[in-house]
């Protein structure tokens, strides 16, 4: 459930309660010494935000909420940092240009990587790569998977960006994309080229020079 995070105790606590059980009544849920009213604002909170549901007599976790909870962390209950799935498209011409995206976004703001997006939840990865491919560049394009790919881009000690992609390969026209708020598309020739590539991209051309599928593990 992206997007929310409960910070209240009250809330947190209803949360980890149904978390343990099928559903409970208002007398089960509600902790003793605890003013009804006060507690059942917290749960109207939560009934309101769509993570719990009446049914006849007692409470559960609507289905938005048994989303939420499979993201929490098991000994805080808050959301927990991780790796972004996403899908690399790594397109070319027939000679050798590489449709690549410039940012013109932080973090990276200037530099040119793959053209990538994010898997949308229930999403295979054919799925998600063809619909990216569309979204990107409006045209349909016929795809070779080559690998995954565990990518951690660190700033001094820190890991900055932290993305586990599965990637695709295929030849398109030399025809530029619209560009974005986002991103302008390029041609990008990695044997001549010297504009600033995002980390891990020349890496990975690297890797796509090579036959056969791969699983590779970048630490830039």
């Amino acid at each position: 459930m992206r997007g929310i995070v409960i910070e209240h105790h009250i809330q947190r606590s209803i949360i980890d309660r149904l978390m343990h059980h099928a559903q409970l009544r208002f007398s089960e849920l509600k902790p003793d010494g605890m003013e009804s009213n006060i507690f059942m604002y917290h749960l109207k909170q939560l009934i309101k935000a769509g993570l719990v549901a009446k049914t006849n007599d007692a409470y559960h976790l609507a289905y938005a909420g048994l989303q939420y909870v499979d993201g929490l962390s098991s000994d805080d209950l808050r959301p927990r940092k991780q790796p972004k799935l996403i899908a690399i498209m790594a397109l070319h011409t027939a000679t050798g240009q590489w449709l690549l995206a410039e940012r013109l976004v932080q973090p990276y703001i200037g530099q040119r990587m793959f053209v990538s997006g994010k898997q949308h939840f229930g999403e295979s990865f054919a799925e998600q790569a063809a619909r990216e491919i569309h979204e990107k560049t409006g045209v349909d394009v016929a795809l070779t998977y080559r690998g995954i790919a565990n990518i951690r881009i660190h700033d001094g000690q820190m890991a900055l960006t932290h993305v586990v992609a599965h990637v695709h390969q295929g030849e398109v026209a030399q025809i530029l994309p619209a560009p974005s708020d986002r991103f302008r598309y390029v041609w990008h020739d990695f044997s001549e080229d010297q504009a600033p590539l995002m980390p891990g991209t020349r890496e990975l051309y690297e890797q796509l020079q090579k036959p056969g599928l791969f699983t590779i593990e970048l630490d830039v």
